[in-house]
């Protein structure tokens, strides 16, 4: 046992340490856990209009409440992609040193997702509408929002630690100042990240959005939603608290993005009238952590 301890100690544990305390992953931890009142607010009505009571549903139809709840779950868990390129690169800009510019800084990941969103244009008579496409927004986009909120903030920080900003002077308002002083980097965001929309153009895939989900986040929701894999993770953890590290907070980074784009299209399905597609998903992770990692509220109740 105690070799079995020192070699956790020796070779493990330092590198658990790394995982924890790396800012990549603490940035996408707090983006992402600061959306949970978004996708529990969607979850939550979403389940008000999936409740398959007919009487229940007839009076949604003919009140026109139906129609009400439902664009809740629109607006809240079908864009969580949009929302975690703003939230991503606000926290990572705090995590990295440049947290004045916080806000600037999602709000320029935030535009540069959108960019990378495809459009349509639809023919209205001799009139044409350019629209996006809402799923490009929702949970089939959230590896490319982590992606660009992480290279936003990295191009953000780039400028302002050489000083490569516009100065005002010194009686202009703050909030007109912070503006001009990300004129720079937003010119040099924008360029580039036009540039990859046109790239991707003239490739098979058309857009960032399509080669993101279909290379690397259509394998990793494979990987992580399985049961043996949550039985792992869950026991990662474990052995972390043992050692005195954040279990939770070490594991959960690399996976929640995952699991909360589980749990928006989860809701899709209930509200479709479908199964739900993931049983493996952030709620189970809490079922399995309730009182504490492990479950541990049946150890507090004996205790008792």
């Amino acid at each position: 046992m105690d070799k079995f301890i020192s070699f956790m100690e020796d070779h493990f544990l330092p590198v658990a340490t790394k995982i924890s305390s790396n800012k990549y992953l603490k940035s996408i931890s707090s983006g992402s856990m600061s959306l949970l009142g978004v996708i529990m607010v969607g979850a939550i009505f979403t389940i008000f209009t999936s409740i398959t009571f007919a009487p229940y549903q007839a009076f949604l139809k003919a009140t026109g409440l139906g129609t009400l709840l439902a664009y809740v779950p629109d607006f809240t868990t079908n864009l969580i992609g949009l929302y975690m390129a703003f939230s991503i690169a606000y926290h990572g800009a705090k995590e990295f040193g440049i947290g004045e510019n916080a806000f600037n800084t999602g709000l320029l990941s935030l535009v540069a997702f959108i960019m990378l969103s495809p459009v349509t244009v639809q023919k209205n008579g001799p009139l044409a509408n350019n629209m996006f496409n809402a799923t490009y927004f929702g949970p089939k986009a959230v590896i490319s929002a982590i992606i660009v909120a992480l290279v936003v903030v990295q191009i953000m920080r780039f400028f302002m630690n050489k000083n490569m900003t516009i100065k005002m002077p010194e009686g202009v308002p703050p909030m007109v100042s912070k503006s001009f002083i990300s004129l720079i980097p937003a010119v040099v965001i924008v360029v580039l990240f036009g540039l990859i929309k046109l790239g991707f153009n003239a490739t098979s895939y058309k857009t960032f959005n399509d080669f993101i989900y279909t290379i690397l986040q259509t394998p990793l929701q494979s990987l992580v939603g399985s049961f043996p894999a949550f039985l792992l993770l869950v026991i990662i953890s474990q052995i972390l608290w043992f050692f005195g590290i954040h279990g939770s907070q070490t594991v959960l980074p690399i996976v929640l993005p995952i699991w909360l784009g589980y749990m928006a299209e989860n809701g899709a399905a209930i509200k479709a009238g479908k199964s739900v597609a993931h049983v493996i998903n952030f709620g189970l992770w809490d079922l399995a952590c309730i009182g504490g990692c492990g479950a541990t509220i049946v150890v507090v109740q004996q205790l008792a």
